[in-house]
């Protein structure tokens, strides 16, 4: 009995690994001389998320004048991570620098996390104050194919910030209903995200939002599935796997040994 309450008391000080999902996703671009290619491997769990992106940034030499030229290498390399996470009821948000081993603490602005998010679905009007779910940002056609063993739809995302009238580019989007793990990972985001919407000052301001969103972004899914496909102006975005693993809690946490870099505002 002595050895085994010994054992469940080491035990139990372990972090042990827990349910979540890995996405792995390619974006590639180019604008005027540059070129951009990355992955992302991103780590999702109930209550946090952690995005690893390698990039490599190409530069076409020849469109470049010699001063400039002479001064940068034509590939840089950048190795970073976003840490995302729920902890002791408030949002932390950790941007690190593999390279230099640094990293940025961006808690004190919980809407960080949540903005881009926030802008797709939700649109305020300047003169009333007024903010509401934007209903029709997702313009489905009747267009539909393959891809890999995936049947997808084609979708236009209208893209744009959360202020009135200023809507930005409309991106191509290929949603699929076949991929359930995939599904599975962006319903977890989405509750992630909605979690931490409602510890900011407009979350506690507009509950009501919150739920309303909730409920249309999950109505959507039901209807159409998720992206496994993104094309815009100069680039585009591919799901390249996603499956259901244990990970533990410790990929969550700033590396030992990295040196802080305050944040700049």
């Amino acid at each position: 009995m002595k050895k085994l309450i010994i054992a469940f008391l080491v035990t139990s000080s372990l972090s042990f690994p827990i349910n979540g999902y890995m996405v792995i996703q390619e974006s590639k671009g180019k604008e005027a001389h540059v070129e951009i290619e990355s992955v992302s491997t991103v780590y999702i769990i109930k209550n946090a998320m952690r995005i690893d992106t390698k990039t490599d940034i190409k530069m076409d030499m020849d469109q470049l004048p010699d001063n400039v030229r002479n001064s940068i290498p034509p590939v840089i390399k950048k190795e970073t991570s976003l840490i995302q996470k729920i902890s002791d009821n408030k949002v932390n948000i950790f941007s690190i620098d593999h390279k230099k081993k640094t990293y940025t603490d961006f808690s004190h602005i919980p809407e960080f996390m949540i903005l881009s998010f926030m802008a797709s679905f939700i649109e305020c009007d300047p003169n009333t104050n007024k903010c509401y779910v934007k209903k029709d940002v997702l313009k489905p056609t009747n267009e539909y194919k393959r891809i890999g063993k995936y049947r997808v739809r084609k979708i236009i995302i209208k893209a744009g910030g959360m202020q009135k009238g200023k809507r930005g580019v409309e991106v191509v989007a290929w949603f699929t209903k076949d991929n359930k793990d995939l599904i599975g990972a962006e319903k977890m985001k989405i509750n992630l995200l909605i979690t931490a919407a409602k510890m900011t000052d407009f979350g506690k301001n507009n509950p009501d939002i919150l739920k309303d969103l909730k409920e249309f972004v999950n109505k959507n899914i039901k209807m159409y599935g998720v992206p496994i496909k993104w094309e815009m102006q100069g680039g585009e975005v591919n799901i390249k796997s996603v499956k259901r693993i244990n990970i533990n809690k410790k990929l969550f946490n700033v590396p030992k040994g990295y040196t802080e870099v305050k944040a700049p505002f």
